[in-house]
């Protein structure tokens, strides 16, 4: 009996190779470009993707670029609470108690004596909150804090296109072999919308891995501060021969 020619499916998460440091880094570096284009609202937008995630707090080049651009939008909170992940820094100190912190003077009814009071301008134990309203969308997101997934996790996706995928007659007898990137967006409701090669060795198993996409069922969607938002997502699925 003929040997059935082996499809290995290649699963890579594409925002899983970089990992929490370099996705802070990328939306750092998104944001300084729409500082630079004076969109200083989807500067701000897509610096707080990353306020959710994990090490953040650790990261000073963000704290950094997200005091800058607050006070270019003239919000004085954000403002201060982000001078104050960067207090330790001497010139941050002064920046922080000139721009942060009220000078409350009182004057003793009796001695007449001058006391003073330094006070916050805001309450920087508050957590973050970001409204609906605040945020200018950006359709479809590229990271977010819960990226969108399979249901049942990536061994089900796994599975799912092992089952599903057949390599095409054709491309196995002339020797096409080779990775196919899709792109789509996962709506907020899980379904997959608009999904187009970005790259792939022939139109055999182009089309074969797009009627798969157009087969799969809904996704758990990607969410920002558990709210579900569309979110681009990229899959590479390679295709061998034995």
């Amino acid at each position: 009996m003929k040997k059935l020619s082996v499809l290995i499916i290649s699963l890579i998460l594409a925002f899983n190779l970089y990992g929490q440091e370099n996705r802070i880094t990328s939306l750092i570096n998104q944001s300084k470009m729409y500082v630079y284009d004076q969109k200083y609202n989807k500067a701000d937008s897509v610096l707080k993707i990353a306020l959710g995630m994990p090490n953040v707090a650790e990261n000073l080049e963000f704290y950094k670029q997200l005091a800058i651009v607050s006070k270019l939008i003239g919000d004085t909170c954000q403002y201060c609470k982000s001078l104050n992940h960067l207090i330790s820094n001497n010139e941050f100190q002064a920046e922080y108690s000139k721009n942060c912190i009220d000078t409350i003077w009182k004057i003793d009814s009796i001695s007449k004596s001058k006391s003073y009071l330094l006070k916050p301008k805001c309450k920087l134990e508050e957590k973050e909150v970001i409204k609906s309203d605040q945020i200018e969308k950006i359709e479809p997101y590229t990271f977010v804090e819960q990226m969108p997934e399979f249901v049942g996790g990536e061994e089900a996706l796994m599975l799912f296109l092992k089952n599903n995928i057949s390599y095409p007659d054709e491309a196995k007898e002339k020797g096409i072999k080779g990775t196919v990137y899709v792109t789509f967006i996962v709506d907020v409701d899980g379904k997959l919308l608009n999904p187009e090669i970005l790259k792939g060795p022939h139109y055999l198993l182009n089309n074969e891995v797009l009627r798969v996409v157009n087969k799969m069922p809904k996704w758990h969607p990607g969410r920002i501060k558990g709210k579900p938002v569309p979110v681009q997502f990229n899959l590479p699925i390679k295709f061998l021969l034995p």
